[in-house]
């Protein structure tokens, strides 16, 4: 259930993509069965690249946020309370670590134990898992991290503290960002709003807290964030997160597919695949772009063999999957998700039911007067609101 507050309380709300950045103003009303109210939104899509360098990766983005900052500001007089940083990948590192502790004598769980063990972990994290962002992963900050299972002489817990045991497993997700990076963010957030309170959370962990509480979720669901260059997938076990994984195939891959099989640069490949939806191709020009639709599906199903590949979800996936994309890929995708002969072979009922994150399936929870609602917008102006 949604807390409730004294006051109508306006929020900004911010969603960092790995090419798109969008924004916010939002308004939180204190009756808890009240949609939340979307003011002003902007979404900047970042300029598509051949190839990917950092450098440039990263001062796009931050353009790209002052913009969006300047255009709900611009919007809406309201002055927020509370702002809400949402980041995709690639701007984050996600490790599920089982941290196993064991003594030949009893020893008495504590606090402090499992803190003193995780923290270890944490800093595993900060120095091994950063040289991906180059010259910025040279300090790392944490994001988030949380404990999905205790595990006591080889028994789950919910209550460890004041207990004897010889053995303890702890599962810990660990979630650390470039510091540099975040940095540069959030000085753009402080320059436009002053200082105020500030959070940082990912788009999976979001989700989930989202689908829970607000979407009716079963205990066991996945979450799939197709980005515009990464997916990002997450698995749900009884109410809890229990592993999160990555793979570097996003929407952005299908025009890179498109300008390869139709010798194109990848603005006229978008160009194409915006004309083919309007059924405005044919012969040649047609049969290409779906060639490189298949071409594409079969590379995005192979990142995600990879990630099931590994064994961390399991024999068997849940039959519920919520879907986070931009609209336009959300039918492709469906049949995709459908059709993929491996989610078939291990999915509990053989098929997965995709439900897509958008204006319609936050309709009762968020509007927007005058536009259609963002639906990563929409979900985190509900994740401060379950939350502030």
């Amino acid at each position: 259930m949604t807390p409730r507050r004294s006051s109508i309380t306006p929020i900004a709300v911010f969603d960092i993509s790995s090419s798109s950045v969008a924004g916010a103003h939002a308004l939180l009303y204190p009756q808890p069965d009240r949609p939340v109210v979307l003011l002003t939104q902007s979404r900047v899509d970042i300029a598509l690249q051949e190839d990917i360098d950092i450098d440039r990766f990263v001062k796009n983005t931050v353009h790209s946020l002052m913009r969006v900052v300047e255009d709900v500001r611009k919007s809406d007089i309201h002055q927020p309370v509370h702002v809400q940083l949402a980041l995709s990948a690639p701007w984050y590192v996600t490790q599920t670590r089982t941290i196993v502790y064991t003594r030949s004598t009893p020893f008495i769980c504590t606090k402090k134990l499992i803190d003193d063990l995780v923290a270890k972990e944490i800093e595993y994290v900060f120095t091994h898992d950063m040289d991906r962002f180059g010259s910025y992963g040279n300090d790392a900050v944490l994001i988030d991290r949380q404990i999905s299972a205790v595990i006591l002489n080889g028994y789950a817990t919910a209550r460890p503290y004041g207990k004897k045991a010889t053995s303890l497993d702890l599962h810990v997700t660990v979630t650390v960002a470039p510091k540099l990076v975040i940095e540069q963010f959030t000085d753009v957030i402080f320059h436009t709003y002053g200082m105020r309170k500030l959070s940082i959370t990912t788009t999976p962990s979001m989700a989930f807290v989202v689908a829970r509480d607000y979407l009716s979720a079963p205990t066991d669901f996945l979450i799939l964030d197709v980005g515009e260059e990464i997916t990002d997938i997450a698995f749900i076990k009884n109410h809890s997160m229990l592993y999160q994984h990555s793979f570097p195939v996003g929407t952005h891959e299908l025009y890179r597919h498109i300008a390869s099989a139709g010798r194109q640069t990848l603005l006229e490949a978008r160009a194409a695949i915006e004309t083919f939806r309007l059924g405005k191709l044919n012969g040649k020009a047609k049969a290409t772009i779906e060639t490189a639709i298949t071409s594409f599906v079969a590379t995005w199903q192979r990142g995600l063999q990879e990630v099931l590949d590994q064994g961390q979800f399991g024999f068997c996936l849940p039959e519920q999957a919520f879907l986070l994309t931009d609209p336009r890929f959300e039918q492709l995708f469906s049949v995709v998700i459908k059709t993929d002969p491996l989610i078939k072979h291990i999915c509990v009922r053989g098929s997965i039911d995709p439900l897509f994150v958008n204006n319609v399936l936050l309709g009762s929870h968020v509007e927007a007067p005058d536009a259609t609602v963002d639906g990563v917008l929409g979900m985190s102006a509900l994740f401060v609101a379950r939350y502030l």
